[in-house]
């Protein structure tokens, strides 16, 4: 089977670690697949590591403006050259061009987020909203609509009432508990103190993701010395952030790889406000994590099976999000594998793409029959 994967570009994301998951797996069970980009990558871009997978990739170099002038040329072109069997997009840019140029039956677009909650909260209320419609009504038009999440299913039922549902993906290789050696080494190469409880948060600092309630509700939390909390990010909210944390909290900018931050805690922290499936949640529990998250409902989907792995709290409350790490920090950890085990089972890439390959299988098969 040759499928095409459209993107706009490979940044270091949520949406392009799932892709890499996703197509890492397909490739390896002898599928051919081609990456294809739309515009030039940027410095924070994880083009280098699909090449070291040997994953291949192509761009079109095209600016968002030249993608609405050419972008239908330019897209044709290559699926003529490589002949795909089924053309898989993700993304506003590659889902509107696939909506329009009516490429065929086997077409797959995933959407990863809420685009009312999520465009309206990046771009402002009236520029979001209408960014909204156009990617809502593209979708309409697309053969099969991939969501990533019950919760996100339930808020586009109006929407998108024929799409189905395939779970983000984990890569249960790359993230797993630590060894008590592996932990060691991590504090150590880290510089965190062996016996502090270390609380984690990762992800891009900006008002979906509330990183002020996180660090505001850890310096709420305790005033022991021997606790540290870790912002693994960056974005527009950083400033706002270093503003109200203490000496204790450490902000590692934005990192390439996550998984020393987490081998090296002993809990994870998201206040998010919305989320299309959570990945950086998802990484923590596979890494065997505690975790501690605000009460939506991707988050609460997530834990439904293994609730003894979590606490909630309500969103923007920082005073239950105090509590919430009281009560993780005093916990009995015994739960740790149980989570991860769980995570393997249910979300793991393999799990994930194997969704998606029976998916491709099942459309080919209704294109041949037809």
């Amino acid at each position: 089977m040759k499928i095409l994967y459209v993107v706009s570009t490979l940044k270091r994301s949520g949406p392009s670690n799932q892709l890499l998951n996703l197509a890492t797996v397909v490739k390896a069970q002898n599928h051919e697949i081609v990456v294809l980009t739309q515009s030039p990558e940027s410095k924070d871009s994880l083009l280098d590591e699909f090449a070291r997978r040997g994953i291949a990739v192509r761009s079109l170099h095209l600016t968002r403006w030249q993608w609405l002038f050419s972008g239908k040329r330019s897209l044709a072109a290559i699926m003529n050259a490589f002949g795909p069997d089924v053309v898989h997009t993700q993304g506003i840019r590659a889902d509107v061009i696939a909506a329009k140029q009516q490429l065929g039956r086997n077409v797959v677009a995933t959407l990863r987020n809420v685009p009312f909650e999520d465009y309206v909260s990046r771009y402002g209320r009236i520029r979001g909203r209408i960014m909204a419609y156009i990617h809502l009504s593209a979708l309409r038009r697309v053969k099969c609509v991939v969501l990533v999440s019950l919760a996100a299913s339930r808020k586009l039922a109006s929407q998108l009432p024929e799409a189905i549902i395939v779970p983000n993906g984990v890569d249960t290789r790359a993230f797993h508990p630590p060894s008590k050696e592996e932990r060691a080494e991590a504090r150590e190469a880290l510089d965190l103190p062996p016996e502090a409880f270390v609380l984690i948060s990762t992800g891009h600092l900006s008002a979906l993701k509330d990183p002020i309630t996180v660090v505001e509700a850890f310096e709420r939390a305790t005033t022991s010395l021997n606790a540290r909390l870790l912002i693994v990010g960056d974005g527009p909210l950083r400033s706002e952030c270093e503003a109200a944390a203490g000496a204790r909290v450490i902000f590692t900018g934005r990192q390439s790889d996550v998984r020393p931050y987490l081998r090296a805690s002993d809990a994870f922290m998201s206040a998010s406000t919305t989320e299309g499936m959570p990945n950086a949640l998802m990484e923590a529990l596979a890494t065997g994590l505690p975790v501690c998250v605000s009460d939506i409902p991707p988050h609460r989907e997530l834990l439904a099976p293994a609730q003894n792995a979590g606490e909630h709290f309500p969103v923007g409350n920082i005073e239950q999000a105090a509590a919430a790490i009281c009560r993780i920090w005093e916990r009995d950890h015994s739960t740790k594998v149980t989570a991860s085990r769980y995570i393997a089972e249910c979300f793991s890439a393999d799990a994930c793409a194997g969704n998606y390959i029976a998916l491709y299988q099942k459309m080919l098969e209704a294109h041949a029959s037809v």
